[in-house]
């Protein structure tokens, strides 16, 4: 499944601004089967200019490394595992997962959406293993 990227968030000076993808060009982006019920359900009364996320108007503020989602995310994170790195930021996410890409893009080159049905069945066995506790 995929779904077509020609805009792009872009946080500046704590704002959300709407831009272009880093490439300035329209991509198509694979995503995972399992998301797209939740996604199908979110979009069902929205119009096509509303955004999936926030207010569907407003878009949401940006966290940071001391507040907002993020920050109660890596709390818990090393509440549960003490070696947890307990400065990680978000940024340092997004160097790491574009890294884990760009190693392992030579898996993949020949089959986009193969890292999607990847996705996929880790998504989908996460939620049968949360299901079954």
């Amino acid at each position: 499944m995929s779904s077509s990227a020609s805009e792009s968030d872009q946080p500046v000076a704590g704002h959300i601004i709407l831009g272009t993808p880093k490439s300035h060009v329209p991509r198509s982006v694979a995503f995972p089967h399992f998301l797209a019920e939740s996604l199908r359900v979110e979009c069902a009364t929205t119009r096509p200019e509303d955004l999936v996320f926030g207010s569907g108007v407003d878009r949401p503020a940006t966290p940071t490394h001391t507040d907002g989602w993020s920050a109660g995310a890596r709390k818990r994170c090393v509440h549960a595992e003490r070696t947890f790195p307990a400065r990680l930021a978000l940024h340092d996410l997004r160097h790491t997962a574009a890294m884990t890409l760009d190693t392992s893009a030579d898996l993949f080159e020949d089959d986009p959406h193969a890292v999607a049905d990847a996705l996929d069945h880790a998504g989908t066995a996460a939620v049968a293993v949360r299901t079954q506790t």
